[in-house]
């Protein structure tokens, strides 16, 4: 059980946080002003204070700053809540005073679970239990969660589920990633779905899933994506070798996604045909950062963890090296190729499997695979899924330039 201090003048509002907040399995204790807040916490220890920013007797900017006096963010959270008319100074003052989160009012009840939860996931608290578990079960579809219902199952995993649904409020179509219930104590689950997250509203490409909305909702962490239409290129590799230009095409947009990665210090680590969907009208978007990882991976070169689908590992990665820009442009070289021969690059049992990837030798020419394919785009690729690190090919944005002028493809942003 979560203890959460509440500093709110309006007595309407406090109920309705606190019933709220109850609901989730938070003890409340309501506090009528920032002066009684602060004596109160000397006889009980809080995770998490939401205060009112301009309430009487010492406002909420300055019980924060006393708060942060004795108190660093591991310890305490503080949630300001805020008037929307307020100036942007009062929301900066809020921020340099130690607040951690700030929620502009009038705000819903679902603004306000978002943000808490936010707060006890910096603290590294679990999430409260909850009576109701929704299993991923097709017979129980479709169903309400969180603002959107949800329609069919897209996929499953480890981390729980993937399903198509429907914003309530307008009826925009989106993709809602459900972690199961069990992740909430894994604390590597966890981080890999914040860490995407963050990435994801941090981003801003016409060639990346952008997110809609996420929270915890019903016992379970939820992200909801803008839906993609379209087959994933997995799925259109099961039909056969492409053509040269829907390949182009499909390296260009997913070069351009990873150029912007790549600009923003983010590697994106699992780079393959399941992870990119193919639009009817040939618009590829890149759909999953669950194992996007900001700046070097340093933590890969002390473990024998591989992050990543094997088949589309850099070498260099397999052996021990942090994953980076290259090993990334390698992955989308061994898809490419991949798209191009209707036949996996590097397939069989695991340890042949690794040291096939390892060996250094290089993988057949497309060209040489499929007489007649353009030479330019089959030595691009072979350049991609370059063994050695000196001849690889691995600055995407250069890559994507070449495709567009070699193939004559438009700049479609969207």
């Amino acid at each position: 059980m979560v203890q959460v201090a509440l500093v709110e003048e309006d007595a309407s509002l406090s109920a309705r946080i606190v019933e709220v907040l109850s609901e989730r399995g938070h003890q409340v204790s309501s506090f009528s002003n920032g002066a009684e807040a602060l004596l109160g916490m000397r006889a009980r220890e809080f995770a998490l204070v939401i205060v009112e920013a301009r309430s009487a007797q010492l406002d909420g900017i300055s019980l924060t700053r006393a708060l942060r006096t004795a108190y660093d963010s591991k310890r305490l959270q503080v949630l300001l809540l805020c008037g929307a008319h307020e100036r942007e100074e009062t929301l900066l003052e809020a921020l340099e005073a130690g607040a951690d989160e700030v929620l502009l009012s009038p705000f819903d009840d679902h603004d306000l679970r978002i943000k808490v939860t936010s707060c006890l996931a910096k603290r590294g608290l679990p999430p409260p239990p909850t009576r109701v578990f929704l299993r991923e079960d097709t017979a129980r579809l479709p169903c309400l969660y969180g603002g959107y219902e949800l329609l069919h199952i897209l996929g499953e995993g480890g981390f729980g589920a993937v399903f198509r649904a429907r914003r309530l409020r307008d009826g925009l179509p989106a993709a809602i990633k459900l972690l199961h219930p069990k992740g909430n104590d894994d604390r590597a689950i966890l981080a890999r779905f914040f860490r995407e997250m963050q990435l994801l509203e941090r981003l801003d490409s016409p060639y990346v899933v952008s997110v809609l909305d996420s929270g915890f909702e019903a016992g379970r962490f939820y992200l909801a994506m803008e839906f993609v239409p379209g087959s994933t290129a997995a799925e259109l590799a099961q039909e056969g070798s492409l053509e040269a230009n829907t390949i182009a095409r499909i390296g260009h947009d997913v070069a351009c996604a990873l150029a912007k990665l790549h600009a923003e210090g983010i590697v994106h680590r699992d780079l393959k045909p399941a992870n990119l969907i193919v639009s009817e009208e040939g618009k590829t978007t890149l759909v999953d950062l669950g194992l996007a990882k900001e700046g070097v991976d340093r933590a890969l070169t002390q473990s024998s963890e591989l992050v990543g689908t094997l088949a589309y590992l850099a070498p260099e990665v397999i052996e021990g090296a942090p994953a980076s820009p290259a090993s990334d442009l390698y992955g989308l070289g061994v898809t490419l190729h991949e798209l191009a021969t209707g036949e996996r690059a590097f397939r069989g049992p695991l340890l042949q499997l690794l040291a096939r990837i390892t060996s250094g030798q290089p993988l057949p020419r497309v060209r040489d695979v499929r007489p007649g394919f353009p030479v330019e785009l089959s030595n691009l690729i072979a350049a991609m899924v370059e063994a050695d690190l000196e001849q690889r090919r691995a600055d995407a944005l250069t890559i994507a330039q070449e495709l567009r002028a070699a193939f004559q493809l438009d700049r479609r942003p969207s």
